[in-house]
């Protein structure tokens, strides 16, 4: 899951995993 550019987006790392282990969690729930 690594893109090319870490900060494309302007987006901390941080925020990016804490969104995406949000997500994962989610669909672990489900």
């Amino acid at each position: 899951m690594r893109m090319r550019s870490r900060h494309a987006n302007g987006v901390p790392d941080a925020l990016v995993m804490k969104i995406v282990n949000r997500l994962i969690d989610h669909c672990a729930r489900l």
